[in-house]
């Protein structure tokens, strides 16, 4: 469902003519050196705003915890 929802969103905001950006990837970094993995922003709105969706009946800890580390990584480093 998430990708259905990802992709009609995508749609929506790319018809308003918002610069718009799917499956963005966040590289994750450990003291300056690239771990050579990787965390994917769903949708990334203006190189500003990241939207994390979610097919769920509610939101968990992790959830949040997920959406603060993405600020966290990209914070620093949103070059995208």
């Amino acid at each position: 469902m998430e990708k259905v929802y990802e992709l009609s969103l995508f749609k929506e905001l790319t018809l308003r003519k918002l610069n718009v950006k799917r499956q963005v990837p966040v590289p994750v970094l450990c003291k300056g050196e690239d771990l050579n993995a990787e965390f994917k922003i769903d949708i990334l709105v203006e190189n500003e705003i990241i939207i994390e969706l979610k097919a769920v009946e509610s939101l968990l800890p992790v959830h949040t915890a997920q959406l603060l580390t993405y600020h966290g990584l990209t914070e620093r480093n949103l070059d995208i």
